[in-house]
């Protein structure tokens, strides 16, 4: 048997498919575009269960979020060094950084930044200047939602970045609510598996508020701790690096000491819109390993724009933040009906006076809706105009909506004018539990229409089941409208369990007399409004039906009829 030639050995590696996460298209070519990378990651995490992937971020995938990447900074701090050494600048810069490249400026980030820190305090704050006050926008909401994908997250949830910026884990909180573990420091290099779901981000060179590493001796090697575990840890995965420059040694010392098998190596594309240099120290690794690929394509956002498409990825829903704000409104509203329980004049009229100073603040329309609630018993004409403000800010914000027809109907008595906007409110939103609970009450005692106040009631219920007031007030019509005693005691019960539950236990122990006691008392005053011949006739008694109940001592007080 002949000897086999060494590209052709190469070859057959390259063409081996779908072994560790290879390219199917373009399997001989180092050269690929950024649909073919899409097409790969997607199809060999579909079909390969033990394919991995690992994204490695660097600067510029932040400049979209307002970052510059370590060349554009090393270009404006030349340029204050040069408004200080006006005239000598050349020989400054010669002087100071020997083998500066106009071309690679990023190359001299370190030195140059070692310059400009003694303008500033010190190396962090220089950092921390240019990463302060920035946030992720659409490349890294994409990415977020790749990362915690239902089906493949788990097996892209390991992220090596050089960025100091914090836009990785602030994405993925943000627009998944979910929260990656950040290891910024050697000392939690035992964090880094694979063992859950968990999203890891290791920050290779420190973090903006934590000691970053940025000057060339700093960055010429890694972590001893990180060199131990990573190598082990990366041996099966495939590696994209990302708005990466390669200018690191330390990360082609680490790349060196994954070990795997032969024929069997990993597999690392490098998305750059330039051919990589050879000059960089990464650029020259590549170039030497055969299971390396150049994807040729512009921009973090123009990849993850491909990704979104062909993973099935959505734009974060608006609604992620409307809740955190619609809570946060949700608690000032119960803070307001904490301050209305004061007994202390002075600490009621102080809290309500920190309340008003903290809303003035507040530039959300909510702020006039809980002004409104404060003044609407002493000045309606004052409170509807807060109102008619809050509306104008946010004409479909079905909470404010729903809280002015509660006032038109309770306080100013406009039936018409409160039914028109509950039905505006409900058809923003259909499943706002309070609107539909609230709307149940208004046709049930206004309108009189027990049959469509019924089906209202059962909506708010099947959204809210542990809404409190409409237990009650669902009770209270079963027991006065429908006379179903027993559905009326169900939904008293539940109300009962929940109000227990938000008590303290020294407020349960002065219970109210027992349902099955009130039961009995109920039971009796009907069959004495009964003629006699109804006597004769009637089914088992109430308080015979309930003697089960007979020896618990369950708290309950009928509620009044009101959501508010």
């Amino acid at each position: 048997m002949g000897k086999t030639h060494k590209g052709d050995r190469e070859r057959k590696l390259r063409i081996k498919p779908f072994n560790r996460c290879l390219p199917t298209r373009f399997a001989t070519e180092p050269k690929i575009t950024a649909t073919a990378l899409v097409n790969t990651i997607h199809k060999s995490l579909e079909s390969n269960p033990n394919c991995r992937y690992v994204f490695f971020l660097g600067a510029g995938c932040s400049v979209s979020s307002g970052i510059p990447t370590a060349g554009q900074l090393v270009e404006k701090w030349l340029q204050e060094l040069r408004d200080i050494h006006v005239e000598e600048f050349p020989e400054f810069l010669k002087e100071s950084i020997p083998d500066f490249d106009e071309k690679n400026p990023a190359k001299s980030f370190g030195a140059v930044l070692d310059i400009v820190s003694t303008l500033y305090s010190n190396r962090q704050a220089v950092i921390e200047k240019e990463t302060e006050g920035k946030d992720p926008l659409f490349g890294y909401s994409i990415f977020a939602k790749l990362l915690t994908h239902e089906k493949f997250g788990r097996r892209m949830n390991l992220v090596l970045t050089t960025n100091f910026d914090d836009l990785i884990a602030d994405s993925i909180y943000l627009y998944t609510k979910k929260k990656p573990f950040v290891i910024y420091h050697e000392k939690e290099a035992d964090q880094l598996d694979f063992n859950d779901s968990r999203i890891r981000i290791l920050k290779l060179h420190g973090d903006a508020l934590r000691d970053p590493k940025a000057t060339d001796q700093q960055i010429q090697n890694l972590d001893q701790a990180y060199l131990e575990k990573l190598p082990s840890l990366l041996a099966n995965c495939a590696i994209v690096f990302m708005g990466y420059g390669g200018n690191d040694p330390s990360i082609v010392e680490l790349l060196e000491k994954i070990e795997h098998k032969k024929g069997d190596a990993p597999h690392y594309y490098w998305v750059t819109s330039k051919k990589p240099d050879d000059k960089t120290v990464l650029g020259k690794w590549l170039g030497e390993h055969n299971t390396s690929y150049w994807v040729n394509h512009r921009g973090f956002d123009l990849l993850m724009l491909q990704i979104s498409q062909k993973f099935g990825l959505e734009l974060p829903k608006r609604k992620r933040f409307d809740d955190l704000f619609k809570e946060l409104n949700s608690r000032l509203d119960k803070l307001q009906k904490e301050i209305d329980q004061i007994k202390n004049p002075k600490a009621k009229t102080e809290s309500e006076k920190a309340l008003n100073d903290i809303l003035d603040t507040y530039d959300d329309p909510w702020k006039y809706a809980m002004k409104a609630e404060q003044v609407k018993n002493e000045n309606p004409d004052l409170a509807e105009q807060y109102y008619e403000k809050a509306i104008e800010l946010a004409p479909d914000n079905a909470s404010i909506l729903g809280n002015y027809a509660l006032f038109l109907k309770k306080i100013r008595k406009d039936y018409d004018k409160a039914e028109e906007y509950y039905k505006k409110a409900l058809e923003i939103d259909p499943k706002h539990a309070n609107n539909l609970a609230n709307y149940a009450l208004f046709i049930d005692e206004i309108r009189k229409d027990y049959d469509e106040a019924e089906e209202y009631y059962k909506k708010a219920l099947e959204i809210d089941p542990k809404h409190a007031n409409n237990l009650g007030n669902y009770g209270n019509f079963m027991k006065n409208i429908r006379k179903d005693y027993d559905k009326a005691e169900k939904f008293f019960r539940k109300r009962s369990n929940l109000i227990q539950d938000t008590q303290p236990s020294s407020a349960r122990m002065h219970s109210p007399q027992p349902i099955s006691a009130r039961i009995r008392k109920r039971s009796n005053l009907i069959q004495d409004t009964q003629p006699s011949s109804a006597h004769m006739h009637s089914p088992q008694p109430i308080s015979a039906r309930r003697s089960k109940y007979r020896s618990k001592r369950f708290p309950y007080k009928y509620p009044s009829r009101g959501n508010r």
